[in-house]
């Protein structure tokens, strides 16, 4: 993991989305907004870049998200294979 993990500036990094885990609680509370989901997602296809995301670097390996699960989503929605976020570790 983290192997494509890329700096863009000096608290931002670039995370494959593939290494962001979601956790039940953040499943269900976004099933409820797909409106708004679907909103960013077009948003970043007509190519507006969207707010960082705050994801937690675990000892696995994995980051859990902190801030933005809307906005991760919409990504993957989007076709997107990364994401810039500010990493904190746990």
């Amino acid at each position: 993991m983290n192997s494509k993990k890329r700096l863009v500036s000096e608290n931002i990094e670039c995370v494959d989305l593939s290494e962001i885990r979601f956790s039940r609680k953040n499943k269900v509370s976004v099933q409820r907004d797909a409106t708004q989901i679907e909103q960013m997602r077009r948003q970043l296809e007509r190519g507006r870049p969207s707010m960082r995301v705050v994801l937690r670097l675990r000892k696995e390996g994995f980051y859990t998200i902190e801030d933005g699960r809307h906005r991760i989503l919409a990504a993957i929605e989007a076709g997107e294979q990364y994401v810039d976020a500010v990493v904190k570790a746990s």
